[in-house]
């Protein structure tokens, strides 16, 4: 049976919404969700933004500056590293949000999943989330992933 490509964010959510709830995904391991699927979505040429989340101002122009330079900016409103970590990351496509939150909320349009790699390299990140589940949850969603791309529309 085919798929839409809304359907398929939608699936998606479900799925992180029950990783988290067995996970806790959104308590330190966002961003590498959102690497792990932004490259999913690259290979089925599916555009995606990232979006940052977090309790501060954030300045938008400076935190794109930062990313695509790769250079970490040590002040907090301009940077989404470090200590400045975010509170979340989410991917925004054309057929809905993946891993929505509802803080507010800045996005960062060409951005790659290199880019969003290096913010999860370079962030410091809630111990909410096991770093020993990571595996397991990359290949769950790669499987899942992969199961309903084959049916895409």
């Amino acid at each position: 049976m085919k798929i839409s490509k809304r359907q398929l964010i939608s699936d998606l959510n479900y799925l992180l919404i029950r990783l988290d709830k067995k996970y806790s995904i959104n308590s330190g391991g966002c961003c590498l969700i959102a690497f792990i699927i932004a490259r999913l979505l690259k290979k089925v040429n599916i555009p995606f933004s990232l979006k940052i989340y977090s309790s501060w101002d954030l300045n938008e122009s400076a935190i794109s500056k930062e990313i695509s330079s790769k250079i970490i900016n040590y002040e907090e409103e301009n940077s989404c590293t470090g200590e400045n970590t975010c509170n979340h990351y989410s991917l925004l496509t054309p057929f809905g949000e993946i891993n929505p939150d509802n803080r507010s909320s800045i996005i960062i349009k060409n951005v790659s999943y290199n880019d969003i790699q290096w913010i999860y390299k370079n962030g410091l990140w809630n111990d909410g989330f096991d770093l020993d589940n990571s595996k397991l949850i990359i290949k769950i969603i790669k499987l899942f992933f992969y199961d309903k791309a084959r049916r895409l529309d």
